[in-house]
């Protein structure tokens, strides 16, 4: 009966060994799935970190873009004008504040004498524009006094009626490109640069502002002292370059 019983022993002996193998072999592929999930997980986070940290990334960049100084802002489309509000005068032909659009797409070069601020003649020819200005700043002969040839400033105000954030130019010297003039400025940074955001000025003897850089595109001419709202002839918040004439 002893090597029965042995054999019996030995026979639950190798089962045992057998059930156990097996439930190794189980946690094994159990484990082996688990690894794989978790793999599985981490690469599908990996991808979505990516994603998102390319989208703050985009988005932080594009902040930084629009907000940094010497970065132009976008200005009212240059084929489609701003309706003065007086009528004007543009090559001897008067026109009412609305037929401004007859000439959407085309350069104009304005005048205005500050003794006459609402009269607004324009030119679509420089050389006319050019003689209409050597008349202008010519001495006057009718004993009235003529505009001061030193001393001479222009100021541009980011709002109405001269207020808001201020800038000033001196002649005889200009500045070719607003956008890379920093304004409202304090501890937290600025506001912005200053192209296409003028709204009024201040004038003190002759000053040109233009609706592009390096004094290009459209142009105003002042000549006097005196303010004006910029929106009372087209040009608010369109100007990119300012002269200040000697």
């Amino acid at each position: 009966m002893a090597p029965v019983e042995g054999s019996a022993n030995l026979d639950m002996s190798r089962n045992g060994a057998a059930t156990g193998t097996v439930q190794e072999d189980a946690l094994s592929t159990e484990s082996r799935t688990d690894r794989r999930s978790i793999t599985r997980r981490i690469a599908n986070l990996t991808v979505i970190a990516a994603l998102i940290g390319g989208s703050v990334f985009a988005a932080s960049t594009a902040a930084v873009a629009e907000s940094a100084p010497g970065t132009p802002t976008q200005a009212p489309s240059a084929d489609k004008r701003t309706a003065p509000r007086y009528p004007f005068v543009v090559d001897g032909v008067r026109y009412q504040p609305s037929q401004i659009s007859l000439f959407d797409g085309r350069e104009l070069f304005f005048t205005v004498d500050m003794a006459r601020p609402t009269e607004m003649v324009g030119y679509t020819q420089k050389k006319d524009v050019d003689a209409a200005l050597a008349r202008m700043k010519a001495p006057a002969t009718d004993g009235r006094a003529g505009t001061q040839q030193s001393g001479q400033y222009v100021e541009l105000f980011s709002g109405d009626e001269l207020t808001g954030d201020r800038f000033a130019v001196y002649s005889p010297y200009g500045v070719n490109y607003l956008a890379g003039i920093p304004r409202g400025c304090g501890w937290f940074g600025c506001a912005g640069v200053w192209d296409n955001v003028a709204s009024s000025i201040y004038i003190n003897g002759r000053a040109s502002i233009y609706d592009g850089i390096e004094y290009t595109g459209s142009w105003l001419y002042f000549q006097g002292v005196g303010y004006a709202n910029l929106s009372w002839y087209g040009f608010d918040n369109i100007v990119s370059s300012v002269n200040c004439w000697w």
